[in-house]
């Protein structure tokens, strides 16, 4: 997320980042140490305790922003890699959920004309 944060792809960036972190959050190969982290930061941006109290318009507000920003983009780095790299896939569209299947062998076999009703 280094673009400028007026480009639309800086916005689509960071939606991507925080789609990634929920189905993290939601993954249960994903221990439970590393998912303290965006917790814990959603328990400060909701706690009445502030480094920049809320009462100051702006400011307050942008220091929850940030570090919400900041727990999404930290948060996958503490995954295992192998979970962050499935899920990313998952929403890139690189995978698709489901069995494979011969459709051939599914198929029931076609009926043979007798050989008077061919020609």
């Amino acid at each position: 997320m280094r673009h400028d944060r007026r480009s639309p792809s800086f916005w689509a960036s960071a939606l991507r980042q925080v789609r990634l972190a929920w189905r993290l959050l939601r993954d249960a190969r994903v221990p439970i140490a590393p998912k303290l982290a965006p917790l814990g930061v959603l328990a400060y941006i909701l706690s009445p305790i502030d480094v920049l109290p809320d009462v100051i318009l702006g400011l307050g507000q942008v220091d929850d922003l940030g570090l919400f920003l900041l727990a999404v983009q930290v948060f996958p780095m503490l995954c295992p890699p192998e979970v962050v790299r499935a899920i990313r896939e998952e929403l890139d569209g690189g995978v698709i959920e489901g069995q494979w299947r011969h459709s051939d062998s599914d198929r029931p076999p076609r009926p043979q004309l007798p050989k008077s009703d061919r020609e």
